[in-house]
């Protein structure tokens, strides 16, 4: 009960609120700077699609899959718009 009147009742208590929200806003900020710097480090690895464990053959299907992509949406909206009254 203690704690409730902490964050709940008067002035005293939205002070702590503040500070609370504060404190979470600060962690969520330096989780998220860290977290691009971390990625930035590695980032020469298979994120950047430079990764020789990927196979050729699996390159190869990328490649086609991206290639059709573009006419597999265009079937997905043609088949929505017969669906549709």
């Amino acid at each position: 009960m203690i704690l409730a009147d902490l964050f709940f009742n008067g002035s005293q208590g939205s002070q702590w609120q503040t500070i609370a929200a504060l404190a979470v806003v600060a962690i969520a900020f330096g989780w998220l700077v860290l977290r691009g710097f971390a990625k930035t480090k590695s980032g020469a690895g298979c994120g950047g699609g430079a990764c020789s464990a990927v196979s050729k053959d699996v390159k190869k299907l990328q490649a086609h899959v991206k290639a059709q992509q573009p006419t597999l949406v265009r079937r997905a909206c043609l088949a929505l718009r017969q669906m549709i009254p």
